[in-house]
């Protein structure tokens, strides 16, 4: 069990906190996508394999101190406080019956995305149509995407013009604006809750040029990506 412990020091410092801390701000805000992003990537199961092995116990108390945090999560984006705590009881039960870190391993990425599930379907677009919230959930569902108005018309199957025009109508910004303002958001996660660098953030959000991702990021927030990470990276802990 020391070489157990000294291994989750090891992540813990290295990067696995700020991995969590991303992965509970992405229930709190409903973001199913960017969850899967991170659980099922080969490094993250090659961390995990690392850090377990095979020792379920070990692996059952970690997750019992994390998964609790996943219901505070969903809390503070919404969910109800008696829908959270229900949906939490199976999962507890599970984990004590667990044969093994694999099926462990797929358990705590099923809560994770179920609860930024409820989160979403309990959400912040509930005074928006069905149609506006089928773009919302497009785009957040593909924010790696370069995506475009068309792209999104074809993939609903309406045309441009319909979709722009109850999008502007709805909500007071044309479907552009909203990509826009969802990828710089996106940016920002990433800049506090990943030690990506800022050249691979733009990269994977779809801007085109490192210049463009600045540019925009600037519109965006007053200021450029480096002022960013510089200004949460000097907030006192």
């Amino acid at each position: 069990m020391d070489n157990r412990i000294k291994l989750t020091d090891h992540y813990a410092t290295a990067e696995g906190f700020l991995k969590e801390s991303y992965l509970l701000d992405c229930v709190q805000r409903g973001l199913r996508s960017n969850i899967e992003a991170v659980l099922s990537s080969e490094e993250y199961l090659c961390q995990m394999k690392e850090l377990f092995g095979n020792d379920i116990s070990f692996a059952k108390m970690v997750f019992s101190f994390i998964w609790p945090k996943i219901i505070y999560a969903a809390v503070e984006g919404g969910l109800s406080e008696a829908s959270a705590s229900k949906g939490y009881d199976k999962y507890y039960y599970n984990l004590q019956h667990a044969p093994s870190v694999r099926v462990l391993l797929e358990m705590n990425r099923r809560i994770f995305t179920e609860f930024a599930d409820k989160v979403a379907s309990a959400g912040a677009d509930a005074h928006l149509s069905i149609l506006v919230c089928k773009i919302h959930r497009y785009i957040s569902t593909n924010i790696y995407e370069k995506l475009t108005v068309n792209h999104i018309a074809q993939k609903l199957h309406l045309s441009r013009s319909h979709l722009s025009h109850v999008y502007k109508h709805e909500t007071g910004e044309t479907i552009t604006d909203g990509i826009r303002h969802r990828k710089i958001l996106e940016a920002k996660r990433l800049i506090q809750y990943s030690s990506l660098s800022l050249t691979d953030i733009g990269s994977k959000l779809g801007f085109c040029s490192q210049s463009h991702f600045i540019d925009v990021f600037r519109k965006e927030s007053g200021m450029t990506p480096c002022q960013y990470r510089n200004l949460y990276q000097e907030k006192p802990d």
